[in-house]
């Protein structure tokens, strides 16, 4: 088992995640909501992760900055190339919070990703 280095922590009401040094994001605890006697094994099957699971930010690509829309406008009338798709890179996050129902991420260049249990608010 290789070591990790832990930028941050952040608790829920009945889950918890921390930021890795390397900006990945791992979650553990109950994800979902488990209500009802039917299948209640199976829910709580499906929304319990015992150990650490890694969120993937994958398909979240972000931007640089400096490719903007009026920076791409400045471009536009210069001239110069405007970036292609290359310039985007995966979200490395940098903080998590976490509420009742809900887990917020700010990635390294300002993005937000949020996730949870939309019917909660």
């Amino acid at each position: 088992m290789q070591n990790v280095q832990l930028k941050s922590i952040a608790c829920g009401l009945s889950h918890s995640g921390c930021v890795t040094s390397e900006g990945q994001v791992y979650v553990w605890g109950l994800t979902g909501e488990v209500s009802g006697k039917a299948n209640q094994d199976k829910l709580l099957e499906k929304c319990l992760f015992k150990r650490p699971t890694q969120v993937s930010f994958r398909h979240c690509l972000e931007r640089d900055p400096g490719s903007s829309n009026a920076a791409n406008q400045q471009r536009r009338k210069s001239g110069e190339n405007l970036p292609s798709e290359s310039t985007a890179s995966s979200a490395h996050i940098e903080e998590i919070r976490m509420g009742e129902y809900f887990s917020i991420a700010m990635s390294k260049r300002g993005y937000v990703y949020t996730w949870g249990m939309n019917d909660k608010g």
